[in-house]
Protein backbone atom coordinates (compact mmCIF):
# COMPACT_ATOMS: atom_id res chain seq x y z
CA UNK A 1 0.00 0.00 0.00
CA UNK A 2 1.31 3.42 -0.90
CA UNK A 3 2.14 5.71 2.06
CA UNK A 4 -0.19 8.48 0.86
CA UNK A 5 -3.12 6.04 0.66
CA UNK A 6 -2.33 4.55 4.07
CA UNK A 7 -2.10 7.99 5.68
CA UNK A 8 -5.30 9.08 3.92
CA UNK A 9 -7.17 6.06 5.31
CA UNK A 10 -5.67 6.54 8.76
CA UNK A 11 -6.48 10.25 8.79
CA UNK A 12 -10.00 9.60 7.49
CA UNK A 13 -10.74 7.46 10.55
CA UNK A 14 -9.95 10.43 12.79
CA UNK A 15 -11.98 12.81 10.64
CA UNK A 16 -14.98 10.45 10.87
CA UNK A 17 -14.60 10.14 14.65
CA UNK A 18 -14.47 13.93 14.86
CA UNK A 19 -17.59 14.26 12.72
CA UNK A 20 -19.49 12.08 15.20
CA UNK A 21 -19.26 14.94 17.71
CA UNK A 22 -21.04 17.46 15.46
CA UNK A 23 -24.61 16.11 15.95
CA UNK A 24 -23.98 15.89 19.70
CA UNK A 25 -22.88 19.53 19.77
CA UNK A 26 -25.78 20.63 17.57
CA UNK A 27 -28.35 18.77 19.73
CA UNK A 28 -26.88 20.18 22.96
CA UNK A 29 -26.78 23.76 21.65
CA UNK A 30 -30.36 23.52 20.33
CA UNK A 31 -31.62 22.05 23.62
CA UNK A 32 -29.84 24.70 25.71
CA UNK A 33 -31.17 27.55 23.56
CA UNK A 34 -34.70 26.12 23.65
CA UNK A 35 -34.57 25.70 27.44
CA UNK A 36 -33.98 29.44 27.83
CA UNK A 37 -37.53 29.96 26.54
CA UNK A 38 -39.08 27.35 28.85
CA UNK A 39 -41.66 28.71 31.28
CA UNK A 40 -40.95 28.89 34.99
CA UNK A 41 -42.87 27.48 37.89
CA UNK A 42 -42.34 27.30 41.63
CA UNK A 43 -40.86 24.13 43.10
CA UNK A 44 -41.03 23.22 46.78
CA UNK A 45 -38.19 21.43 48.56
CA UNK A 46 -39.59 18.14 49.86
CA UNK A 47 -36.47 16.25 50.92
CA UNK A 48 -32.75 16.68 51.27
CA UNK A 49 -29.91 14.43 52.32
CA UNK A 50 -26.15 14.30 52.40
CA UNK A 51 -24.95 11.49 50.14
CA UNK A 52 -21.58 9.78 50.35
CA UNK A 53 -20.33 8.27 47.11
CA UNK A 54 -17.46 5.83 46.89
CA UNK A 55 -15.68 5.68 43.56
CA UNK A 56 -13.45 2.66 43.08
CA UNK A 57 -10.69 2.26 40.54
CA UNK A 58 -8.63 -0.82 40.00
CA UNK A 59 -5.33 0.33 38.55
CA UNK A 60 -2.79 -2.23 37.41
CA UNK A 61 -0.40 -1.35 40.23
CA UNK A 62 -2.73 -0.55 43.11
CA UNK A 63 -6.33 -0.20 44.16
CA UNK A 64 -7.71 3.31 44.64
CA UNK A 65 -10.85 4.48 46.35
CA UNK A 66 -12.19 8.05 46.20
CA UNK A 67 -14.94 9.40 48.42
CA UNK A 68 -17.10 12.41 47.57
CA UNK A 69 -20.00 14.07 49.36
CA UNK A 70 -23.00 15.84 47.89
CA UNK A 71 -26.26 17.28 49.07
CA UNK A 72 -29.25 15.86 47.20
CA UNK A 73 -32.20 18.27 47.07
CA UNK A 74 -35.55 16.88 45.95
CA UNK A 75 -38.15 19.37 44.76
CA UNK A 76 -41.77 18.94 43.73
CA UNK A 77 -43.50 21.14 41.20
CA UNK A 78 -46.91 21.18 39.55
CA UNK A 79 -47.63 21.76 35.90
CA UNK A 80 -51.31 21.58 35.00
CA UNK A 81 -52.76 18.63 36.88
CA UNK A 82 -49.47 16.73 37.13
CA UNK A 83 -46.94 16.76 39.95
CA UNK A 84 -43.29 16.20 39.08
CA UNK A 85 -40.04 15.69 40.99
CA UNK A 86 -36.81 17.52 40.35
CA UNK A 87 -33.49 16.45 41.84
CA UNK A 88 -30.64 18.90 42.26
CA UNK A 89 -27.20 17.86 43.46
CA UNK A 90 -24.80 20.29 45.10
CA UNK A 91 -21.31 18.90 45.53
CA UNK A 92 -19.39 19.54 48.72
CA UNK A 93 -15.63 19.72 49.11
CA UNK A 94 -15.88 17.24 51.98
CA UNK A 95 -18.52 15.84 54.36
CA UNK A 96 -18.63 18.96 56.52
CA UNK A 97 -19.15 21.18 53.49
CA UNK A 98 -22.00 18.96 52.23
CA UNK A 99 -23.61 19.15 55.70
CA UNK A 100 -23.31 22.96 55.58
CA UNK A 101 -25.01 22.99 52.18
CA UNK A 102 -27.84 20.86 53.57
CA UNK A 103 -28.15 23.12 56.63
CA UNK A 104 -28.57 26.14 54.36
CA UNK A 105 -31.79 24.60 52.96
CA UNK A 106 -35.04 23.84 54.76
CA UNK A 107 -37.88 21.57 53.71
CA UNK A 108 -40.72 23.68 52.33
CA UNK A 109 -38.52 26.39 50.83
CA UNK A 110 -39.37 27.36 47.28
CA UNK A 111 -37.40 28.21 44.17
CA UNK A 112 -38.16 28.80 40.53
CA UNK A 113 -37.35 26.15 37.97
CA UNK A 114 -37.71 26.00 34.21
CA UNK A 115 -39.68 23.13 32.67
CA UNK A 116 -40.23 21.91 29.14
CA UNK A 117 -43.86 22.70 28.23
CA UNK A 118 -43.95 19.74 25.83
CA UNK A 119 -42.56 17.32 28.44
CA UNK A 120 -43.10 18.85 31.91
CA UNK A 121 -41.06 16.11 33.60
CA UNK A 122 -37.96 17.61 31.94
CA UNK A 123 -36.66 20.55 33.90
CA UNK A 124 -33.70 22.81 34.53
CA UNK A 125 -33.04 23.97 38.06
CA UNK A 126 -30.85 26.77 36.79
CA UNK A 127 -30.85 28.45 33.41
CA UNK A 128 -27.87 27.40 31.34
CA UNK A 129 -25.84 29.23 28.76
CA UNK A 130 -27.12 28.64 25.29
CA UNK A 131 -23.64 27.90 24.10
CA UNK A 132 -22.38 25.26 26.53
CA UNK A 133 -22.74 22.75 23.70
CA UNK A 134 -19.90 24.50 21.90
CA UNK A 135 -17.56 22.54 24.17
CA UNK A 136 -18.52 19.47 22.13
CA UNK A 137 -16.80 21.11 19.18
CA UNK A 138 -13.43 20.71 20.93
CA UNK A 139 -13.22 16.92 20.41
CA UNK A 140 -14.50 17.46 16.86
CA UNK A 141 -11.72 19.94 16.18
CA UNK A 142 -9.10 17.73 17.82
CA UNK A 143 -9.96 14.51 16.02
CA UNK A 144 -10.85 16.06 12.68
CA UNK A 145 -7.88 18.43 12.78
CA UNK A 146 -5.47 15.60 13.48
CA UNK A 147 -7.06 13.53 10.73
CA UNK A 148 -6.74 16.36 8.20
CA UNK A 149 -3.12 16.91 9.24
CA UNK A 150 -2.31 13.24 8.64
CA UNK A 151 -4.05 13.34 5.25
CA UNK A 152 -2.21 16.55 4.33
CA UNK A 153 1.15 15.05 5.28
CA UNK A 154 0.34 11.96 3.21
CA UNK A 155 -0.52 13.99 0.14
CA UNK A 156 2.16 16.65 0.58
CA UNK A 157 5.17 14.46 1.29
CA UNK A 158 4.27 11.06 -0.15
CA UNK A 159 1.89 11.94 -2.97
CA UNK A 160 3.03 11.79 -6.52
Amino acid sequence: MKPDLALTLFGSVFVIIGLLFLPVAWRKIREDLNSQRWPQTTATLKDLEVVKRIHERDATENYRQFVSYSCKLVYEYRVGVGTHRAEHWETGNDREHAVQIAAAHKAGEQRSIHYNPEAPERYRIEAVSGYGGLLWLLPFAGFAGFGWLVIYVGWRFYGE
